[in-house]
């Protein structure tokens, strides 16, 4: 492509053009492949050198929103690349099998650092086109400036014309189309002959020619710039031409899909309308020529129950190519009275547009396609309908409809433009709608479920992901509109759930959660009473469903009227005290009425230990001045859930309250040893211990203050506040419990990956990609990566796709050469507890090291080994009585063993010699002995066995032993 051409670069000079062509790439996709995704960090620019990429932008509540259909000459993505700090805003993907010409970000950075004038020029450019979005933005698409012409030449479109076998009359409408489109319009068209190995389209427009298409794409291939398809063509008429098939089946062998690419991209230059007449054979260029189409004709044979059923296959795997809708056209041919287009779209993924009846006495002969034989028979009849409609051609006089003729046995008595039309119409997607399969928005009951339990635990992350992908298949469900907006109301995204809100009460004005929300963020009265009514009414129904209950009292906590509240979800509790729900929410109601108390009571004695439990007697005892306690409540809720919504900055907050108390009792320690007979610092030592939860400390220097004064009353007061504390003594045990380091799990790690080159500059191979594996659950992601952002210095890695990453997992950081299967740079990795906290790992990854044994050995700093035994397993997670350790003979090192947060059934160890880098002491050594014990609190060994450490277990970072008595 002439980048000159480009309109991004249409104002620089011929140097300036050279310098940037020789930063260029140019790559081929696939139809329905992504350029890019929503939220991606990369700089490229794109142009469009053949075929068609789509902008758009995925949202929750509209689904896939189109924002723009870039095809030949058209460029994208230049935006990202002057916002440095931005990720992509939009996603684009191919609609077609296509050809970018690329700019790589970095390159192209720069260039323009070193020739400013550059820069300066395309600012003026995309200024111009910045205008000119924000004028269709005010105006809408459909209007066109001042400066711009009223009418615009109609564009080339290319028409195939496919079917499932061979002698279903696809030649026979294709060649009648061309000569129809040429003589009737006066349309310049192209007959393109695709059928390669039997050229039947040729045989019948009678051509003879020493040409074939192998000699048009030879002389095509010799020099692009001299060549011009008008004149090489054959020409049949005044505006018909045509590239015939080979002349012999060996020579259809010579034809590839990227010539086919070239000689369509060529003719759009010359014609309106090319047509394409192709094979039954499903290769490498009927796909392109699918992917290419802007309508494809597919002509179906209803003759007998075989054809039938043999079509019916066929198109059920062409609707698995996602192709659009609208470009697939079924017409029946050879049809006959009993041909119903309503009836014979029942049995095909796509509508039946309409059928051409078989034209009597013809027979396929040298240059006498149907048009020029029969130009008024019915089938040309029928077709000219078809054109009008489909093809929008209103040009060709429209056909006289005659009952009991006909369009009367094809269409019924009905206008034939009528149900054309109908039917063409089921085509269009709705807007948001994608076709994907829709569940019916009476049938989410099981989706609603499943997200309400992830919600009631407080597992928000996968509950809003499981969500999304529900509503990709059920966007006209109310139930899941308002799921969406309670996560979103969490989330403090306020104005969309408003509109999430909004969305469900659309859909059913009797949502009634919504419409309570809605009350709250608008404050709309009218909206809470259509709440509470709508409820009110369900429950009359339905007494005995106890969520409605649930539901009335959500609808008055979220418009703050908790007594009234309480009283609705007393009563569901009076029906099933189990109710785990309902039980939270009364606790934060009591919590809001003064009875805080009776609230942690309550959320104590719940069995189901989960985030959200936690979380909410968290709240509970920061509310009422219990720091200490609500400290360890909400600790308890990041261990099991750290990304729960709003239990960082508490946490944050607590701790830095935790460590100036610390730092208060270390101060008033010391005086107190040094002036031990001031009741006052006793008194006043006691009270921090309390704050701090060292309670048998408060008491004792509370008894001793009393005992240098027993007159002192404030300290009597408080300590029999706190010896008759019960709630808050069974609330420290409960809370104090101690917790495996490793239970601490996190889902939405991002890593930051930081690449050390050294001297020389390093060169990636072909098909490299960044891929991230998960030791102790054999997981892998990979990404791909190229040169520029290793020279970038540091790439950002979403590692959600590994799943749960715990505390003492080893990640493996590798390149990893798609081409040879080969690991040919590494790094692991070891997650440390402030790391799951903080969903955010540093790796660096020293491109000098590779997968050698002597690197290899150095870079082994931990290993990971899994004891799969039941037995052990139960005896190691019921309690602290019994520990299990496993030791490196050969080094001493020790690591204790803890479960598995992903089976109960396995006891996982990790030996860390980070400490001892500087050592060079590896974790393990192939050969090294290593032993594992399970002792009792009594240290008396339980178990006990030994194993050896091979070169492949080194090289996995990784051993599983399966004792032999494991059950």
């Amino acid at each position: 492509m002439e980048l000159d051409k480009i309109e991004l670069f249409s104002s620089l000079s011929h140097g300036e053009i050279t310098r940037i062509a020789g930063i260029a790439r140019r790559v081929h996709l696939a139809r329905g492949e992504a350029v890019f995704n929503e939220g991606d960090y990369e700089k490229n620019i794109y142009i469009v050198e053949t075929g068609q990429v789509e902008i758009y932008k995925r949202t929750p509540l509209n689904g896939e929103q189109s924002i723009a259909i870039m095809k030949n000459g058209d460029y994208f993505g230049e935006m990202a690349f002057f916002e440095k700090a931005a990720t992509r805003s939009a996603s684009a993907r191919t609609l077609q099998t296509t050809s970018l010409i690329v700019i790589e970000g970095p390159d192209f950075e720069r260039l323009i650092h070193s020739y400013p004038s550059i820069s300066l020029k395309l600012l003026a450019t995309l200024s111009s086109r910045l205008r000119e979005t924000n004028r269709m933005i005010t105006t809408g698409p459909g209007t066109q400036s001042a400066n711009q012409p009223q009418t615009a030449k109609k564009e080339c479109q290319l028409l195939t014309v496919a079917s499932a076998k061979d002698g279903y009359g696809k030649t026979t409408f294709a060649t009648s189309l061309a000569r129809m489109l040429a003589i009737e319009l006066g349309k310049k068209v192209l007959f393109l002959d695709l059928d390669l190995y039997f050229g039947g389209g040729t045989h019948l427009l009678g051509v003879h020619s020493p040409r074939s298409i192998i000699d048009i794409v030879n002389k095509y291939r010799q020099d692009e710039t001299k060549f011009n398809l008008l004149s090489e063509s054959i020409r049949l008429a005044d505006t018909l031409f045509t590239i015939p098939a080979p002349r012999s089946f060996l020579e259809a062998e010579q034809i590839h899909s990227s010539d086919l690419i070239k000689l369509l991209k060529e003719a759009r230059k010359h014609f309106d309308y090319v047509i394409a007449d192709t094979g039954s054979i499903f290769d490498e260029n009927l796909y392109t020529i699918l992917d290419t189409s802007d309508v494809v004709f597919f002509m179906i044979n209803f003759s007998n129950l075989s054809t039938v059923t043999d079509n019916v296959r066929f198109f059920h795997g062409i609707s698995k190519l996602s192709y659009p809708r609208e470009r697939l056209i079924l017409l029946g041919n050879n049809v006959s009275s009993d041909f119903s287009t309503a009836k014979t779209s029942r049995v095909f993924p796509y509508p039946v547009i309409g059928g051409l009846p078989k034209v009597p006495d013809f027979e396929p002969q040298f240059g006498k396609p149907v048009y020029d034989v029969a130009p008024s028979s019915p089938y040309c009849e029928v077709m000219r309908l078809l054109v009008r409609n489909i093809l929008k051609e209103t040009g060709l006089k429209k056909p006289q409809a005659q009952k009991g003729g006909i369009f009367s046995m094809i269409f019924g008595e009905k206008d034939p433009d009528l149900m054309i039309n109908t039917q063409l119409l089921q085509l269009h997607p709705l807007p948001g709608s994608n076709f994907s399969p829709i569940i019916s928005s009476k049938d989410v009951r099981s989706q609603v479920k499943y997200v309400r339990y992830n919600l009631l635990f407080g597992y928000l992350e996968e509950a809003k992901r499981n969500l999304l992908s529900f509503m990709e298949y059920s966007q006209s469900s109310a139930p899941l509109c308002e799921l969406l907006g309670e996560i979103y109301l969490i989330e403090d995204k306020k104005s969309e759930a408003l509109e999430a809100f909004q969305r469900a009460i659309a859909i059913d004005p009797k949502q009634h959660v919504a419409l309570g929300y809605l009350a709250h963020l608008s404050g709309s009265k009218e909206s809470f009473e259509q709440a509470v009514a709508a409820v009110k009414e369900k429950i009359t129904a339905n007494p005995k469903f106890l969520d409605l209950l649930n539901d009335y009292g959500k609808i008055l906590m979220s418009n703050e009227m908790f007594e009234e509240a309480a009283a609705q979800l007393d009563k569901a509790l009076k029906e099933n005290p189990r109710y785990l729900e309902a039980k939270l929410n009364l606790a934060t109601c009591l919590a809001k009425i003064g009875q805080p108390e009776k609230a942690i009571k309550m959320l104590l004695g719940v069995d189901s230990r989960n985030p959200r439990l936690f979380f909410t007697l968290g709240d509970v005892f920061y509310s009422t001045g219990r720091l200490y306690l609500a400290f360890k409540a909400f600790n308890k809720a990041a261990n099991l859930y750290p990304a729960y919504p709003g239990l960082r900055p508490k946490l944050f907050e607590l701790t830095g309250y935790m460590r100036k108390l610390e730092t208060v009792i270390d101060l008033h320690e010391r005086f107190v040893n040094t002036n031990p007979n001031f009741p006052d610092l006793h008194s006043k030592l006691a009270s921090f211990y309390n704050l701090a939860g060292k309670s048998e400390l408060a008491i004792m220097h509370f008894k001793k203050a009393l005992e240098l004064n027993p007159n002192y009353q404030d300290a009597k007061i408080k300590l029999d506040i706190i010896q008759k504390d019960e709630i808050g003594r069974i609330a420290r045990t409960d809370l104090e419990e101690e917790t495996i380091e490793s239970s601490t799990v996190t889902r939405c790690m991002r890593a930051t990956i930081s690449f050390s080159t050294g001297e020389r500059r390093y060169a990636l191979p072909e098909e490299a990609v960044l891929q991230v594996k998960n030791v102790r659950t054999s997981k892998v992601m990979q990404k791909a990566i190229n040169i520029s952002q290793i020279e970038a210095g540091s790439i950002d890695l979403d590692c959600s796709p590994l799943g749960l990453l715990a505390n003492q997992d080893i990640l493996l950081f590798q390149i990893y050469d798609v081409k040879s299967s080969n690991i040919i740079r590494f790094a692991p990795h070891y997650l440390e507890k402030d790391e799951i906290m903080a969903n955010h790992c540093q790796v660096d990854l020293d491109l000098e090291l590779n997968h050698s044994d002597e690197d290899l050995e150095t870079m082994t700093k931990y290993f990971l080994v899994h004891l799969s035994s039941k037995q052990m397993a139960d005896l190691v997670g019921n309690g602290n009585s019994y520990r299990a350790v496993l030791q490196n003979a050969s080094n001493g090192l020790e690591a204790v063993g803890h479960l598995n947060p992903e089976n109960e059934e396995q006891i996982n160890f990790v030996l860390n010699a980070s400490h001892r880098a500087a050592e060079g002491v590896p974790a393990v050594k192939p050969g090294d002995k290593l032993s594992i014990k399970v002792q009792d609190g009594k240290n008396t060994s339980v178990f006990a066995m030994e194993f050896a450490v091979g070169k492949s277990d080194v090289q996995n970072f990784c051993k599983t032993i399966i004792p032999k008595d494991s059950n």
